[in-house]
């Protein structure tokens, strides 16, 4: 059943990235002025350098710190890439897997989450990836969750490594850029991690389809 979600086409994710940017720069929440990608950064070497990453810093974890935290995941490895010199930008947005929707909202939820609040912090429906500045992307958290709710541990420390253009079942939408936002409405704890709101869990349906 078709969602009325675009298939990807060249340029989409930078266009988005470009929106997302301008956006979180008119709340106040990021000193970047614009998006315009760079030449591709994402080789065999610095892929395998990511998912020992992953292996080091997710597997090693309980599962109550892995599964649904996706934005404390995201935010130490945007960490870790600038730390290393890669100009990671923290994304905030939503999925898409074969055309259905996963933690669906736009900007005027973030707007109304900075005026209101977060309704439960406890489980609230956004994702969270890191945007190479050459448009692709970085999901640490993912697989890795979706293993812990089906028991599939071999998806445990799994990472989504895709290019700008996205060529996968995986499709993401960044609606907000960098980790001042998460602050500011309150989605990221910088001092402790146990006081980090979740993922809401994922639909029956959806883990249905991944697996």
């Amino acid at each position: 059943m078709s969602t009325g979600i675009a298939p990807p086409t060249a340029g989409r994710y930078r266009a988005a990235m470009h929106r997302a940017v301008a956006f979180t720069r008119e709340l106040g929440c990021t000193s970047r002025t614009s998006f315009e990608a760079t030449p591709a950064v994402i080789t065999p070497e610095f892929s395998e350098i990511i998912r020992e990453w992953a292996r080091i810093n997710i597997c090693s974890r309980s599962d109550e710190l892995i599964a649904g935290m996706c934005m404390q995941i995201t935010h130490e490895l945007v960490e870790f890439l600038q730390g290393a010199g890669v100009a990671a930008i923290y994304t905030l947005g939503w999925m898409s897997y074969h055309d259905h929707p996963v933690y669906r909202f736009d900007q005027t939820d973030v707007r109304r989450w900075i005026e209101r609040g977060i309704p439960n912090r406890r489980k609230v429906d956004v994702h969270a990836w890191a945007t190479l500045p050459s448009a692709e992307i970085i999901d640490p958290s993912w697989l890795s969750t979706v293993g812990i709710v089906q028991n599939k541990r071999d998806l445990i420390g799994a990472v989504i490594i895709a290019d700008a253009d996205q060529r996968t079942a995986h499709q993401y939408h960044p609606v907000a850029a960098d980790a001042q936002v998460l602050f500011r409405i309150g989605l990221l704890n910088p001092v402790s991690v146990m006081d980090v709101p979740r993922q809401s869990p994922p639909t029956q349906d959806l883990l249905a389809m991944v697996t």
